[in-house]
C-alpha cells in the first residue's frame, strides 16, 4: 500500500501501478520456499528490473514500467529494514540485518546504521516494523529525486 500510495500521489497512472502491484509483495513469496533468502536479495531485484527493462525497452513507456517495477520491489526491501535478509543471495548465503537510527546528541541529530550478520533466521511475521519509518523516508526521497530529475 505504501509504495502504491507514494507513486499515486506523484501522479503515476493506475494504468501502470495496478498491473505491476504484485511486484511489491514478490519478495515475501520466498517464505514459502527458501526461508527469506531469494526474494529479499538486492541481486534478485536488480535482475528482475533488468529483465523487465529488456522486455519493455522498445516501448515508449518502457522506462516508466521498469522504474515502477523497481520501485515496488526495492520499496519492499526498504520497508523490511531491521529484519534478517540475505541481501546478496545467491552469491552469499549470509543473513544481514541493517538497522538505521536517528539519535539526538547534544541537540544535534546523528544518523547511523547498525549492521550485523545472523547465522540463522527464525521465520516470523511482522517483525520488521522498527525501521520501517526509515524505509518510508528513503522512498519519499527517491520520489522527490525522480520528480526533480523529470523536470529537466
Amino acid at each position: 500500500v505504501v509504495p502504491y500510495s507514494l507513486l499515486r500521489v506523484q501522479g503515476f497512472s493506475n494504468r501502470y501501478l495496478l498491473p505491476l502491484l504484485p511486484l511489491a509483495i514478490l519478495p515475501d513469496l520466498d517464505r514459502f520456499a527458501w526461508a527469506r533468502r531469494s526474494g529479499h536479495s538486492l541481486l534478485v531485484g536488480l535482475a528482475l528490473v533488468l529483465a523487465i527493462w529488456l522486455l519493455t525497452r522498445h516501448r515508449p513507456d518502457g522506462r516508466r514500467i521498469a522504474f515502477i517495477s523497481g520501485f515496488y520491489f526495492f520499496s519492499h526491501l526498504a520497508l523490511d529494514l531491521g529484519g534478517e535478509m540475505a541481501w546478496l543471495w545467491p552469491l552469499d548465503q549470509t543473513y544481514y540485518v541493517v538497522m538505521p537510527y536517528l539519535k539526538l546528541i547534544n541537540l544535534w541529530p546523528v544518523f547511523g546504521i547498525e549492521f550485523h550478520t545472523v547465522a540463522a533466521v527464525q521465520q516470523g511475521i511482522g517483525t520488521v516494523l522498527s525501521a520501517a519509518g526509515f524505509g518510508t523516508l528513503a522512498l519519499l526521497l527517491t520520489l522527490w529525486a525522480v520528480k526533480h530529475l523529470r523536470k529537466r
